[in-house]
């Protein structure tokens, strides 16, 4: 029981040590942490669900509270660090088998903003969800065919322009077309994006990515 309990703390340690670096903007050090708690025998679902997502969570809520994450140097640096930091677990996550869900999450056609979008996706993938990322400019057919390709659960889409308004519109109805909305759920989030929005189309609405992921947990239920 009293071994237990010292590679508990041992544990907690470590991933406390990762949470700081993260939140700190130490880039550099994150990588070199996270390969510390491999070889420290813990298991890489922990390091990314205790330690990264956890970082992207708290460094939105000290910076952002309950608004929107906006371009802060911190926040950015923070986000780089935590990429670093899943690079080293990648290796460990090609059989990831996606037990949270499947998202397929890009920026529709038109737009090319996507700083949040990944922000947003790294911390779903820290979550314990596969993430088919399609980048920017990715045409609503596209969305579709990927989902149904990946037998996803969500299609998660950024919007950083009112243009993309129709392209969402556009995803659900072909979403409809090929009867699968009663299997697929779509959640949305950006910065012209509101909750107002999202429910005239009864349709999911994050405001950030801490909100993504809870989000996102609570459509996979149903």
């Amino acid at each position: 029981m009293h071994m237990n309990r010292k590679v508990d703390v041992q544990t907690e340690k470590i991933i406390d040590k990762l949470k700081l670096a993260i939140k700190e903007a130490d880039f550099d050090a994150t990588p070199v942490i996270a390969q510390e708690a491999l070889d420290a025998g813990i298991d890489s679902a922990q390091i990314m669900q205790e330690g990264i997502c956890q970082a992207l969570m708290e460094i939105e809520h000290d910076f952002f509270g309950d608004t929107k994450p906006t371009m802060h140097p911190k926040h950015l640096m923070g986000v780089e660090g935590a990429r670093r930091a899943m690079a080293v677990l990648e290796p460990l996550m090609k059989n990831n088998d996606g037990k949270s869900g499947t998202i397929v999450m890009g920026v529709p056609s038109g737009d090319t903003h996507d700083f949040g979008t990944k922000t947003v996706a790294l911390s779903l993938l820290a979550a314990g969800f596969k993430v088919e990322y399609l980048g920017r400019d990715v045409a609503p057919l596209r969305f579709v065919q990927k989902a149904q390709e990946t037998n996803a659960d969500i299609i998660g889409i950024s919007c950083y322009q009112t243009t993309g308004f129709e392209k969402i519109e556009e995803v659900i109805d072909l979403i409809s077309q090929v009867k699968l909305q009663d299997k697929i759920r779509v959640m949305v989030g950006g910065s012209v994006i509101t909750q107002k929005y999202a429910d005239k189309l009864n349709i999911g609405y994050a405001k950030n990515a801490a909100d993504a992921v809870t989000l996102a947990q609570t459509l996979v239920r149903r």
